[in-house]
């Protein structure tokens, strides 16, 4: 219905309804909704206030007649035509049944569905005008995939190692052809040339997330672990700088491999500190190493965007990639990645052109510059830049054989990595995780995106100091871990019913009960962590723990060394928590933690009596057995 035809409205009011109910009609009831999408495909950001559902569902409708697939009359006889057998599916999809993208760039448009090609590109849009809401005001490129986190860490671990691929072929080939020209002397014996050192392994700052693993393991690469480093007078396990820089400092052997990525991590477990992203995007900047960074559900913190953004502008981030349903409450299955601006090859970040290469526009006196910063293809610095070679006079050629000298294009401009990312995608994609962001963005609007994020701040020391006059009810401690302001932490050595170090392993271990009992009460989310014992790892198999094929001791405490604090519990205060929550949290910890205490103690009680009685039972044989003898 065209709000804006002429016709239709004079021919509805010779239906016999009064034009004026009309016009009331198609402007608050039409117009208005139309104007509303009209802004957001003009501004490409999140509604200051959210939409109601009626006028979400009225864009989808729209959209979804946009695709061939709910054209009138169509006729589709090639093998993929978006036919939806269940009318049932078709209603929860909206009837959009296309997905997103094409085999070459999963972010291309579809020409069978216009409609759902555009609503992947305002999804895009939404999503970094969230991210930029957030606090990442420095990211630039932006996608949202259809794979949870770890598989986008995967996607891009992936898409590095094909650069790193191409960049190595492209050495080859200049290898190869400075080989094939006579060098002025050749040794009779020469040492043989190095073969490729071909880029396999990930430094990754130890967390124990199985994800993280699994997304290097699954790209075909092999993970460097940072073991963390305690740094006391706090309990927090932070990233390992020294041992981090002396493995980029240390050259590849003979024949050997080297380093493609760093992948650091901003969210995890207490008491596992964010990564120093700083730090480490200042040495990935000067060591020239991809710096990929797990921000899986990071967004929602302020202090974490802050690091990034100087991350960004103090030294190198190639992609930092969240989850969809722990920052935007969506279901599970989808991931945003988002880049900053392309960096140079130099280390540089790249916005645009200097003023320098503006103003030279391929004329003869912008070249030295271009000569003296790009470094060639042959000194193994990647793809998209040239070699350039010195011209030579021959004073005994004529004139005539003189080759006149062309203007040499400047190089590319490097294109992010979200957008490489997009091209390495093989074929379409589901494009559900997206239309749960795109109508999740809608309806919260930036006002009501930016009051869950208050709403999380503000119920911050409510959880902390919660979980502090618990702990230390029951005999232990909150753990001091400030660099973490979403996961907490509190030891559990109080409900530990014997004193010493014998029979303490064994008890340490029933903590785990803990958890069982929380869970059982409706409580979910919590961890007990039991930690490894001893700094050396144990000898015993069973409690050792393998996670893609490598072995850990005291897995879930980020560490094979001995933690000090003991056994604990974890708990985190994230988005979209509510205050009756944390509330109600707490008091049932605080009860399932009284009752596993008494239950321990009369557990403890029992066997002191069973105990008690096989002596004086043995006491009263022993008596009956000297009185038989006498």
């Amino acid at each position: 219905m065209d709000p804006n035809d002429p016709s239709l409205a004079t021919l509805c009011a010779q239906l016999g309804v009064p034009s004026t109910y009309l016009t009331q009609g198609f402007e608050a009831g039409i117009r208005k909704r139309q104007a509303l999408f009209k802004q957001l495909v003009a501004h490409r950001r999140m509604p200051d206030q959210g939409w109601d559902d009626e006028t979400i569902e009225g864009v989808l409708h729209d959209l979804a007649m946009m695709d061939s697939n709910n054209f009138l009359d169509n006729v589709g006889v090639g093998e993929r035509e978006a036919r939806i057998y269940s009318s049932l599916v078709r209603r929860r999809h909206f009837g959009l049944g296309h997905g997103m993208g094409r085999s070459g760039d999963v972010n291309e448009p579809q020409p069978k569905a216009a409609g759902s090609s555009l609503l992947v590109k305002l999804t895009n849009f939404l999503a970094l005008d969230a991210v930029r809401l957030a606090g990442l005001t420095r990211m630039q490129d932006c996608v949202v995939l259809p794979l949870a986190t770890g598989m986008a860490m995967t996607m891009t671990l992936l898409t590095l190692r094909r650069d790193a691929e191409e960049n190595e072929k492209e050495e080859e080939e200049a290898s190869r052809l400075r080989s094939t020209a006579p060098p002025p002397y050749s040794s009779p014996v020469s040492e043989p040339p190095l073969p490729p050192s071909r880029p396999h392994y990930v430094i990754f700052p130890r967390i124990d997330q199985k994800s993280c693993l699994k997304a290097i393991v699954t790209a075909g690469l092999t993970p460097l672990l940072l073991p963390p480093l305690l740094s006391p007078p706090t309990d927090e396990l932070q990233t390992n700088l020294p041992l981090l820089l002396s493995l980029l400092q240390a050259p590849p052997t003979r024949g050997g491999k080297r380093i493609l990525a760093i992948l650091s991590t901003t969210s995890c477990f207490a008491p596992r500190a964010p990564d120093d992203i700083v730090a480490i995007a200042r040495l990935a900047s000067q060591y020239n190493v991809p710096h990929i960074i797990n921000n899986a559900y990071g967004l929602q913190c302020s202090k974490t965007m802050h690091l990034i953004n100087e991350a960004c502008r103090v030294g190198r981030v190639d992609a930092v990639v969240q989850s969809t349903d722990k920052n935007f409450l969506v279901p599970v299955g989808g991931s945003v990645v988002v880049s900053p601006a392309p960096r140079g090859r130099e280390g540089g970040r790249e916005g645009g052109r200097g003023k320098e290469e503006e103003s030279v526009g391929g004329e003869v006196e912008g070249r030295e510059g271009e000569e003296a910063e790009a470094p060639s293809v042959a000194n193994g610095k990647g793809k998209g830049e040239i070699t350039t070679t010195p011209r030579t006079t021959n004073s005994s050629s004529s004139n005539n054989n003189i080759t006149p000298t062309l203007p040499i294009p400047p190089p590319p401009p490097p294109s992010s990595l979200v957008t490489r990312l997009c091209k390495m995608y093989p074929g379409r994609a589901n494009a559900t995780p997206l239309h749960d962001l795109f109508i999740t963005l809608l309806s919260l609007g930036r006002s009501g995106y930016l009051c869950l994020l208050k709403e999380r701040k503000t119920l911050l020391p409510l959880m902390r100091e919660g979980l502090r006059t618990i702990a230390e009810k029951h005999g232990g401690r909150l753990l001091s871990t400030h660099g973490n302001t979403i996961s907490f932490a509190i030891t559990l050595e109080g409900l530990l019913v014997r004193e010493g170090e014998e029979g303490r392993e064994e008890e340490e271990e029933e903590l785990s009960f803990l958890g069982a009992m929380l869970f059982t009460r409706g409580v979910s989310g919590t961890r007990v962590v039991i930690p490894a014992r001893s700094s050396s790892l144990p000898s015993s198999s069973s409690k050792m723990k393998k996670v893609a094929g490598l072995l850990f001791a005291g897995y879930g405490s980020h560490s094979d060394e001995r933690y000090p604090p003991g056994a604990y519990l974890t708990a985190a205060c994230a988005l979209g928590v509510r205050k009756e929550e944390v509330e109600e949290f707490l008091k049932r910890l605080d009860r399932a933690m009284g009752d596993f205490r008494k239950k321990r103690e009369k557990e403890r009680m029992r066997k002191m009596k069973e105990e008690e009685q096989k002596e004086e039972k043995k006491e009263e044989e022993e008596e009956a057995e000297e009185g038989e003898t006498l």
